[in-house]
Parts: C-alpha cells; sequence; structure tokens
C-alpha cells in the first residue's frame, strides 16, 4: 500500500541540481543517524530506534558523508588556489626583476674587460639580452600554465570540442547622391 506523498512547500530552495536543500530538521536528524552509525548501529536499529524508514536512515548518513567530503575538498581547493597564486606572485617579481636588467645599459664583458667598438664606444652585450628575452618568455609560458591550472582548479574549463559559433552582421550605409 503506497502512502500519498506530501507536496514540498513552494517556499523552499532548491539547489542546482533541482532537489531542495535540506530543513533543519533533517540536517540534525542526519548527523544523528551519522553519530549512531560511527557508533557501531545499524541502519536498521538506527531506522527502529529514530522511527524511521532504513532508506531514509541510509540517505541521511550519506548526505553528511558527502557534505564532509565537499567541505574536505573546498579546503584543498582553496590551500591549491593559494600555493598557485603565490607562484603567480613570484613570476610577477622575478620578471619584474628581469626587465629592469634588460632596461640597464648591459655592455660586452670578455675575460674581465669591456670590449668597445672600432669607434670607441661600448658593446651592449646581445647574448645577456637575449638570455633574458629567454627567461621571460619561460616566465609567460610558466604563467599561463599556471592560471590554466586555476581555470581547471574552479571548475571553468570550456570543453575545446564545444563549437562557439559567432555571428557577424555588417550594415553598410549608401552615400547619399546629392
Amino acid at each position: 500500500m503506497d502512502t500519498p506523498r506530501t507536496p514540498k512547500p513552494a517556499d523552499r530552495t532548491r539547489r542546482k541540481q533541482g532537489q531542495f536543500e535540506p530543513e533543519p530538521d533533517t540536517a540534525e536528524q542526519d548527523a544523528q543517524v551519522y553519530r549512531l552509525y560511527r557508533d557501531g548501529m545499524t541502519f536498521e536499529k538506527i531506522a527502529a530506534h529514530m522511527g524511521i524508514g532504513k532508506t531514509t536512515a541510509v540517505t541521511g548518513y550519506h548526505r553528511v558523508v558527502n557534505a564532509a567530503r565537499i567541505v574536505e575538498a573546498d579546503g584543498a581547493r582553496q590551500l591549491e588556489r593559494d600555493r598557485l597564486q603565490a607562484a603567480l606572485e613570484r613570476c610577477a617579481e622575478r620578471e619584474a626583476h628581469l626587465m629592469e636588467m634588460l632596461r640597464r645599459k648591459n655592455i660586452l664583458v670578455q675575460q674581465g674587460k669591456i670590449i668597445y667598438s672600432d669607434s670607441g664606444e661600448t658593446i651592449d652585450d646581445v647574448d645577456l639580452a637575449l638570455k633574458i628575452h629567454a627567461q621571460i618568455t619561460a616566465i609567460e609560458r610558466l604563467r599561463d600554465q599556471t592560471h590554466q591550472r586555476i581555470v581547471d582548479l574552479d571548475g571553468l574549463k570550456v570543453n575545446p570540442s564545444q563549437n562557439v559559433n559567432m555571428q557577424i552582421e555588417y550594415v553598410v550605409k549608401g552615400l547619399d547622391d546629392d
């Protein structure tokens, strides 16, 4: 014999998946189920003890476990996000230092002596400038990879197989023949 379901009140809030948020009483009941199960009671005994169905006890237990996992995962994600942000800051500091080195006049020195051109002017150290550019490029690549890891961590990753269709409309206005 099926018992009729009671309609859910319209003022209850829903989650993204369309499920209703648990009522405060339900959350307390779930916590009690979790504690009793953790202390060794079976779901059958918990159901009999609390006057609820076994399925309600099992579902409540899993809600508590899943909520704990979400909290742990959020903490781990925040820790990784902080670590990646610190890496980005170190990249910015290193890049600023390299840019400053690049702005300075770097003269060519060989065997401890400054090298001069035939006209008596100092020669720029092109080798050093190229090495600095290579390091800046490596830092930019590392920064892009770190940004991508943050995007992936936040779940903002876009599936590359998704097509993005864009439509451009041009409006041509003619000149008056006057």
